[in-house]
């Protein structure tokens, strides 16, 4: 099956439309296309004035969450997963009252552009065929998306489930975060590595949590953030942890009273 439908974006206000439930991922793909701006324009935020561009969405991570049902660390896992896919590019602005995330869809002209004519889609139609490298309609080349998710599904082997990608994911999350920019993982060389680490005994959610004591350590971010090296440092950052969290644990509270001054 093959060609086009038009989507009205008045869509949104039909009783059918998501409202007030869980969205699923195609409805929120869907919902950043009908939430593009159709036209170039200028928002401001705070002070400044932030032009938007035609196929360019202005939200944030919160708004999104709030619409979508979800919580903040499953939007970002998609946006992430998009990007990955070529499907979005991902700008972040930090800021406690003005920060944003600006999405571009990618190839959002090639299909919503008004001016394609009959003659344009044969040749595009024989150009995926010379080429066997035919676009679905996100954006993807459909090589590059199974090269990618075979990619995933050995990780997932490796590991014997999927708590690799998930860290992996979480990692890409914390990284995003911290620096305001997508982390590119090395599958095989990252999965090797947290893989090594699951087996030696450590738990997801002991990983997680060490992950987040890197990420906030101003040594580590000097010398820039990778899994491999998080990985090389996990043994020493874990016990630096447990050692923290021993003290707090055992730290005697200091009577009230005329000793109060002393403590």
């Amino acid at each position: 099956m093959s060609g086009w439908i038009k989507l009205h974006r008045q869509i949104q206000a039909s009783r059918i439309y998501p409202s007030k439930r869980r969205y699923t991922q195609f409805e929120a793909w869907i919902d950043l296309l009908l939430s593009a701006n159709w036209e170039d324009s200028q928002i401001r935020r705070g002070y400044q004035r932030i032009a938007v561009q035609r196929g360019q969405v202005f939200t944030s991570r919160v708004a999104l969450a709030q619409k979508w049902a979800w919580d903040r660390k499953s939007v970002l896992r998609f946006l992430l997963s998009l990007q990955r896919d070529n499907m979005v590019d991902i700008k972040t602005s930090k800021g406690r009252d003005t920060g944003f995330t600006l999405l571009t869809i990618l190839n959002y002209e090639k299909y919503q552009g008004d001016e394609s004519t009959t003659l344009d889609i044969k040749s595009d139609t024989a150009l995926d065929i010379k080429q066997n490298t035919k676009r679905d309609i996100f954006g993807t080349l459909r090589g590059t998306y199974q090269r990618r998710n075979k990619k995933k599904k050995e990780v997932k082997n490796n590991s014997g489930d999927s708590s690799v990608t998930a860290l992996i994911d979480y990692f890409s999350a914390k990284f995003l975060n911290a620096t305001g920019k997508p982390y590119l993982p090395t599958w095989a060389k990252d999965g090797k590595s947290l893989k090594r680490s699951l087996e030696a005994g450590a738990g997801a959610e002991d990983i997680e949590r060490v992950m987040d004591s890197y990420f906030s350590d101003d040594y580590y971010r000097r010398n820039g953030f990778d899994i491999t090296r998080f990985c090389s440092a996990f043994n020493s950052l874990n016990s630096a942890a447990r050692g923290l969290a021993r003290d707090k644990s055992t730290r005697v509270t200091p009577p009230e009273g005329k000793y109060a001054a002393y403590s």
